[in-house]
């Protein structure tokens, strides 16, 4: 072990007690966030209009009163709004608009549920917490059997161009590309591909010469969405003509995951390794490091309570939400010590990134106080007649039918749509082997009746039906190029809704595949 790799570890060792005496309780940690964030912003012209000074002056030493009056103070803001009313100023150079300072930086992010790029903040303040926060998964490793082979083998980021765009008054990219443009120098050690690749401005050519330089390297820990993790070990594995990527890298044990389900590519994965390899996933999105995996396998991601967020959260239900999976006037909203373990909820998040209450777009449920998982977006929910279809449903669905039919299923989407007397889930499907259509049609109903008893009504009572179209895998990276969207960051969205669906019929069209059964619905984001 080199002489810096044994500062790194007892730097690790240092950040994991200091990580559990900060978080230990869930109530004080969010006090402690909310009137840090407050007091910061206090001066910025957020601030100010929304009376922060006051804020503090009144009611900082209760969580209880700070909370009440910062919520009936500070209206709910999904993107378009906060960006109309606030962001674009910032992106127009002015400073101290949400956040003390010109913001340096904005991350380009689509998620699943729009086309269009948006543009997330990200200030200096919330880089630091990025960077603090992705350490915490591998704390536990640093005490375990596996300390050797995390300090003394690489990282390799599966991420976004480090070369940024330059803006008038910032600098533009996705966030694993701003992230690994602002690495601390102690990680460089460990870090792959390295600057000269990940500034490569095209994603085909950085992954081209990340396979070229794949058998040069000693990876121990892949970092990635797990869909471009899959691609790039299949295209590894083709190019060197060996069966497991154990050959090239052999001591590979570890997979940081994160953007998407794991489960429809766990078993693709596992097939490419002759050795057992650890998954561990996280919750990072543009706007923050939200939650990560304490232990690798266990069940549910830590809620991250001390990383510059404060969390709402509110109930993700008829009363709350609209049909558009909108959330409505005077919608109810509670702090993450009210929350109810089992119950669907809505992401709310103030950051020192500039997010004031400020609505994620994901549905999570909790099994503890502190563990959550995420089962959706809020507007990526299929309820076009009363089925009320999560995306953990649906995902749950497709690898049953896949463990069933010893088949991959990588990636699917599902468009809704409607006929004068019926309205269907049209099911895209990915299958590179051959397999009976309607055999796998009928097993994927039956799951989804087992899952989903609003399901089973709609299909019993004929109002619903099902149609399946099975694709080569291959379209699917094939719509993200079509689509502008080809990167690191970039996902096949489980449910196409509005422009998305749009996109994808006329990705069919141009492929010469047969369209939907019936007259495809605007939105088929509707809450449960």
């Amino acid at each position: 072990m080199t002489i810096l790799r044994s500062i790194v570890q007892k730097g690790l060792i240092l950040g994991d007690k200091i990580r559990l005496l900060m978080s230990f309780d869930i109530q004080k940690s969010q006090h402690r966030e909310l009137v840090r964030l407050i007091k910061k912003a206090r001066r910025t012209a957020f601030g100010t209009v929304y009376h922060f000074e006051e804020l503090l002056q009144n009611h900082s030493d209760n969580l209880a009163n700070l909370y009440k009056n910062y919520a009936a103070t500070v209206p709910i803001s999904d993107y378009t709004r906060i960006y109309s009313q606030w962001w674009n100023r910032a992106v127009n150079g002015e400073d101290n608009v949400c956040w003390p300072g010109k913001v340096q930086y904005f991350a380009l992010s689509s998620g699943t549920s729009d086309m269009s790029s948006k543009r997330i903040p990200v200030t200096s303040q919330m880089l630091r917490q990025m960077t603090r926060s992705s350490l915490r998964p591998i704390y536990p490793l640093v005490y375990s059997d596996l300390k050797e082979q995390l300090l003394n083998h690489d990282v390799l980021l599966i991420g976004g161009c480090t070369a940024l765009q330059n803006q008038e008054h910032h600098q533009i990219g996705d966030l694993s590309g701003i992230q690994a443009a602002n690495l601390p120098v102690w990680f460089l050690d460990f870090y792959k591909p390295g600057k000269s690749i990940s500034s490569l401005p095209q994603w085909k050519d950085r992954i081209d010469k990340i396979i070229e330089e794949a058998p040069n390297w000693d990876i121990g820990v892949v970092v990635g969405i797990p869909s471009w993790i899959k691609l790039l070990m299949e295209r590894i594995l083709e190019r060197y003509q060996v069966k497991s990527i154990h050959e090239i890298w052999p001591n590979f044990f570890l997979c940081i995951h994160s953007g998407v389900s794991l489960e429809p590519y766990r078993a693709i994965i596992n097939r490419m390794c002759s050795k057992e390899i650890l998954y561990i996933e996280s919750y990072l999105a543009s706007e923050g490091f939200i939650a990560y995996q304490e232990v690798p396998e266990k069940q549910g991601m830590i809620i991250n309570t001390n990383a510059g967020i404060f969390y709402e959260f509110v109930e993700f239900n008829h009363a709350n939400f609209n049909e558009n999976g909108e959330i409505r006037t005077g919608a109810n909203t509670v702090m993450l010590q009210d929350i109810i373990p089992g119950v669907p909820y809505a992401i709310i998040i103030s950051t020192c990134s500039g997010a004031w209450r400020y609505l994620l777009g994901d549905v999570v449920e909790f099994s503890s106080p502190t563990h959550v998982r995420i089962i959706g977006r809020t507007k990526q929910f299929l309820n076009i007649c009363g089925e009320h279809l999560s995306v953990d449903n649906t995902n749950q669905a497709i690898c049953d039918v896949a463990s069933k039919l010893e088949i991959d299923i990588p990636e699917y989407t599902i468009v809704a749509s409607q006929t004068d007397l019926v309205y269907c889930h049209n099911w895209y499907i990915a299958s590179d082997e051959k397999v009976s259509h309607e055999f796998l049609k009928e097993l994927l109903d039956q799951k989804l009746r087992s899952v989903n008893d609003d399901y089973n009504t709609e299909r019993e009572s004929g109002q619903l039906q099902i149609e399946v179209y099975l694709l080569p895998s291959l379209y699917f990276y094939e719509f993200l190029e079509f689509s502008g969207r080809l990167g690191a960051q970039n996902k096949m969205p489980r449910i196409s809704t509005g422009v998305n669906s749009n996109k994808w019929l006329e990705f069919l069209q141009y492929k010469g595949i047969m369209q939907p059964l019936g007259k495809p619905l605007a939105t088929s984001a509707v809450t449960v």
